[in-house]
């Protein structure tokens, strides 16, 4: 009976994400920068860039809330994390998720999902390469009613790091008590082995194949040359993140890796911007 009257209030409260276009472009020229202004105040899901380019023809993609970015990522690296949990791509509908239709559970679903106020200047920047011919894009989105406060950000930050040698480095990496990881992905085919250390105590370990049997275990789907850590494939969102932080401050990624050099970091997650009601 109990879950009975949930789906019942679930179905008088219209919750889940619907469609509606966002088409407020500016500055769609080739080699500048385009420029998305999102409307503000609804619950965001996920935003959909339509275009007629080729993918490769879209440098990066850039979203700033007030001022300040919280995603950077090229469209392939978008297509990747599409790939690499099983959801539908369209290179000519590049999707950009916050909420995340491959988790099991509703926390899973929603963690991620992009509360905006109506005081805020919400913008996407679309980066086109120059020489590209009659330009046209596209907005549209899967919204959901407004929400009275944001507890969470959405983060998807396309960086690097280095190894200063062939064989084990251990790349210090900044403990941050409001950083959930939901997908790291580094890039490089020679990445052989990752252990996560927390103040010294082994969190986690493995080699390239051991991560990648677990991803396909899950129904997740290995990317070639890529060494993926996705410690929410269990698909219950919440309760696989992992917390970005060492109490002591020591945080270390060890990474064997074949030769040395700078490699690619891919790293989705979400950040507490509000400390939950304990009520």
């Amino acid at each position: 009976m109990s879950q009975l009257k949930a789906a019942i209030r679930a179905l008088m409260s219209n919750q889940l994400p619907r469609r509606q276009s966002i088409d407020r472009w500016d500055n769609v020229l080739a080699g500048k920068e385009a420029i998305l202004t999102i409307p503000v105040g609804p619950t965001y899901y996920m935003v959909e860039i339509g275009h007629n380019l080729n993918l490769t023809d879209i440098e990066y993609i850039q979203f700033k809330l007030n001022g300040k970015p919280h995603i950077f990522v090229t469209p392939q690296e978008l297509k990747d994390l599409a790939t690499e949990a099983g959801i539908h791509w369209n290179d000519n509908r590049i999707c950009i998720y916050f909420g995340d239709p491959s988790m099991t559970s509703l926390e899973g679903q929603f963690l991620g999902e992009m509360v905006t106020k109506i005081t805020d200047t919400w913008k996407c920047y679309v980066k086109l390469k120059a020489g590209v011919a009659s330009p046209v894009l596209t907005a549209s989105a899967l919204t959901m009613p407004a929400q009275p406060e944001r507890y969470f950000l959405p983060e998807i930050i396309s960086t690097s790091m280095k190894a200063a040698r062939g064989g084990y480095n251990d790349i210090s990496v900044p403990s941050e008590s409001d950083f959930f990881v939901r997908r790291i992905f580094m890039s490089g085919a020679d990445i052989e082995e990752l252990e996560i250390k927390i103040d010294g105590t082994t969190y986690t370990k493995g080699t390239a194949a051991d991560f990648n049997e677990d991803l396909q275990r899950f129904k997740r789907t290995p990317i070639a040359d890529t060494f993926v850590f996705d410690p929410v494939q269990q698909g219950f969102g919440a309760l696989g993140v992992f917390h970005q932080y060492a109490p002591g401050g020591d945080l270390v990624y060890r990474v064997k890796k074949t030769n040395a050099g700078d490699f690619p970091v891919l790293i989705e997650g979400v950040r507490m911007v509000k400390p939950l009601p304990t009520a």
